[in-house]
């Protein structure tokens, strides 16, 4: 099906999609995207991206997006980072060091409970010049 072609359910080791699956990327990154009890709500972003022309990548931690960042040079397709309120942060750290087009078009905070929406409202709200837009959700 044209949604396993175009990684349905891809890990950050996995080689990018074929030129033209997608315009754009959706990277999970979250300590157990890759867990049984995470698996439908992988499917489910996998599922939304896909509806909408993206691809998912999932991993786990900010060291491994750095590392894909790395590997794959992200300069010609945006890309949306949802992230752990517990990740966010290092991976602000490792936007400092990357080129302009290795950045998120959007960084997207998951939070689920209320206490942790709240801190991460507030950090949203605080953080000041970044180039792409922080929701809460």
């Amino acid at each position: 099906s044209p949604l396993s072609s175009c990684s349905a359910s891809a890990r950050e080791d996995a080689p990018m999609s074929p030129a033209g699956c997608s315009s754009w990327l959706l990277v999970w990154c979250e300590e157990r995207c890759h867990k049984l009890e995470n698996m439908s709500t992988q499917q489910s972003i996998t599922e939304a991206a896909f509806g909408l022309g993206g691809t998912t990548i999932c991993v786990r931690k900010a060291a491994k997006l750095s590392t894909w960042l790395d590997r794959t040079r992200r300069a010609t397709s945006p890309f949306v980072l949802f992230v752990s309120w517990r990740e966010v942060k290092p991976c602000m750290e490792v936007f400092t060091t990357q080129p302009k087009g290795s950045k998120p078009a959007c960084i997207v905070v998951l939070a689920d409970i209320p206490k942790v929406f709240d801190k991460a409202s507030a950090w949203a709200n605080s953080v000041q010049g970044l180039e792409a837009e922080v929701p809460v959700v």
